[in-house]
């Protein structure tokens, strides 16, 4: 099956980084690195952008096999969707501490404590940088409708769902009620229409 080693490194993305964002990994590392655990978060981007690399990589050199024809229409569809997709990626990251979210922050004097965000986009659904890059993958389904395409779009999705969970058990821990209370009332991908 020539897409075989796409769907393993996208299994061996989805492994790395949910046992390095996990709790008990975390905990083990804490341990063992004292006072240089402030470098987790820094490292662990460094090692999921150097995977995301790889799993690029194999995405790129698989067999680029239509399921559909691809027309005219189709990849301005497509693009749109990626326009919007980039667009809502970058008012997500607007909105959120990147000292914070890189792990840049062991390099800034003054850190802030975390705090809970439920103002703009995440007033609307928990997770709006998934729901971009959904809408982002999408966009990129329909400019190339590729078999490729189509399995990196399902492993992500499929992927961000099982992150989801486990982000959102670290977010109860963190914020308690107040987390519990902000689930009850948005949704955790998209947004309701009414």
């Amino acid at each position: 099956m020539p897409y075989l080693p796409l769907i393993l490194n996208w299994f061996i993305f989805g492994l790395i980084h949910s046992l390095t964002a996990g709790s008990f990994f975390k905990n083990w590392f804490e341990k063992r690195m004292g006072v240089s655990f402030k470098y987790y978060r820094l490292g662990f981007n460094c090692i999921a952008i150097a995977n995301l690399i790889i799993v690029l990589y194999f995405h790129f050199t698989a067999p680029n096999i239509e399921w559909v024809q691809s027309t005219v229409l189709l990849q301005f569809i497509g693009c749109l969707v990626i326009a919007f997709g980039l667009v809502f990626l970058f008012f997500v990251f607007k909105s959120y501490d990147l000292y914070e979210f890189t792990g840049l922050e062991v390099f800034v004097k003054q850190t802030n404590p975390q705090t809970l965000l439920q103002s703009g986009l995440s007033k609307k659904v928990r997770h709006p940088m998934y729901l971009a890059l959904i809408i982002l993958l999408a966009g990129i389904v329909l400019y190339e409708p590729s078999y490729r395409s189509i399995i990196s779009f399902s492993a992500l999705f499929i992927y961000l769902q099982i992150g989801i969970y486990f982000e959102e058990k670290k977010l109860v821990r963190t914020f308690g009620k107040s987390y519990l209370e902000y689930k009850k009332i948005t949704p955790k991908l998209f947004p309701k229409l009414f």
